[in-house]
């Protein structure tokens, strides 16, 4: 009479499933305040991560001011870059220096007379007879044989494929002559007298004429620097002014200018104040009460919430870098508050501070070791580092802190989860026999109401 029940409350006409849904929906609902939580949780950990984000840009800024090598840099010109071009000059004193080039460092070069073809024989010998093509550079001499029958093509890749080829290279030149367009060249690799190529014996059938350093012209760079002269086998100059590496392109006069590199100094300033404001801005959209949702910011009630002020109190450090100096607050630059704490500069103060007092400035951001001064921007590397970083500070003790509530609601959830399943699991069944009872019930009541109805009919 049960039957099978296929679906709950199938067998009672009884919204039984939609019992269970409702009573479990009520349940869910700690749960789902739970969850929510960890929603809210979690965001604020991705804030917390914005935060660090604008930290680190901060420090980075303030770790560059720290570096003496950022205060070494230099802005480097010439007046004539036809003349000479610039290669380093970080460190340099600053200063006008007057180079005048009178001739380049050139490659020592022999060129021989035209012949006909690439494959010219040079040597008309019998192929086992040979003789000598001999050489000197520098100090190093090389004697070559040359096989009977050599070309002109073949002479060059013997001298090129010498193994004591000491830095010489042959080519062959095509000079557009009718008759004999085809030259063999001899060039030195590297410029300067000490490497001047000698021949010290030739081919009969091939003779070479000195080009490069012809009838004793010197090879060498030959140069004045504020008037004092100088040669050097290379056009690349390294050891005359300090710090300064320069290249002679061509003859004439040019100025090489040194100068501090207050541009990119300006620029390290104004974006180490741009990420203070971006701090302070983001901290404070995120902390305050919001009358919209009556709910306090996501920061409010964190260490984040503090972080301003100490970074105020760290942005007013009076530093006395130099008895004398100019500069012991950043606010000596043309730095000042606006009413909701973040800062301005004045483009015309920080621009006359570079250009009259930059070595004052230099040593504020650096401080002094042999005075045992720390620096400015140490102080504020220091200080981001400690907030910023993963494993101490504000950054790392929120983070932590957060995580472990997120951890303890996932648990929490995790158990409760497993509780209602289990307790559903059972009421499910108790509904289902509850189902199937119900259903015999009903179909026992419909069949004594049909017997009933059957008896009383046959006594009518």
């Amino acid at each position: 009479m049960s039957g099978t029940i296929s679906s709950l409350g199938l067998g009672s006409s009884i919204d039984l499933q939609g019992t269970l849904d409702s009573l479990r929906e009520i349940d869910q609902e700690v749960i789902t305040a739970k969850e929510a939580k960890v929603s809210a949780y979690e965001t604020q950990l991705s804030e917390f991560t914005v935060v660090q984000g604008k930290l680190l840009d901060m420090k980075g800024y303030a770790l560059e001011l720290s570096l003496e090598s950022t205060f070494i840099s230099r802005d480097a010109t010439v007046s004539d870059a036809s003349v000479l071009t610039l290669a380093t000059s970080d460190g340099a004193a600053v200063q006008d220096t007057q180079v005048t080039v009178t001739a380049l460092a050139a490659r020592s070069s022999w060129i021989a007379d035209g012949v006909a073809g690439q494959t010219t024989v040079v040597y008309d010998a019998e192929s086992d007879e040979s003789t000598t093509f001999s050489y000197q550079l520098g100090e190093t001499t090389v004697t070559l044989a040359v096989a009977g029958g050599t070309t002109l093509m073949e002479l060059a890749e013997l001298i090129n494929n010498d193994a004591s080829n000491p830095g010489v290279t042959a080519s062959l030149v095509n000079n557009g002559d009718a008759d004999n367009p085809y030259q063999l060249v001899l060039q030195a690799d590297e410029t300067g007298e000490d490497n001047r190529i000698s021949l010290l014996t030739q081919l009969s059938a091939l003779a070479l004429t000195e080009k490069t350093g012809a009838d004793g012209a010197s090879l060498n760079a030959r140069f004045s620097v504020d008037g004092i002269d100088y040669q050097r086998q290379s056009n690349t100059i390294t050891d005359i002014i300090p710090s300064v590496q320069f290249t002679l392109q061509g003859t004439g006069a040019s100025t090489i200018s040194v100068s501090n590199d207050e541009e990119k100094i300006k620029e390290l300033i104004t974006n180490l104040v741009t990420a203070y404001n971006d701090i302070l801005t983001e901290i404070s959209a995120n902390s305050g009460y919001d009358t919209d949702t009556e709910e306090l910011g996501i920061l409010a009630s964190t260490g984040f919430d503090d972080l301003p002020s100490s970074m105020q109190n760290l942005m007013n450090t009076f530093i006395q870098a130099g008895s004398d100096s100019p500069v012991t607050s950043i606010f000596d630059l043309g730095l000042s508050y606006e009413s909701d704490g973040t800062i301005t500069i004045d483009d015309d103060t920080l621009t006359t501070m570079l250009e009259e007092n930059f070595a004052d400035l230099a040593a504020f951001f650096n401080g002094d070791d042999d005075s045992d001064i720390t620096g400015f921007a140490d102080k504020v590397s220091d200080f981001l580092r400690n907030a910023a970083t993963e494993d101490s500070g504000i950054y790392a003790s929120e983070t932590s802190l957060v995580q472990q509530r997120i951890d303890s609601l996932e648990e929490q959830i995790e158990k409760d989860t497993e509780r209602l399943d289990k307790k559903y699991e059972i009421l499910t069944k108790q509904y289902v026999e509850l189902d199937s009872y119900l259903s015999e019930m009903t179909s026992m009541s419909d069949y004594l109401t049909q017997t009933f109805a059957a008896i009383t009919g046959s006594s009518d």
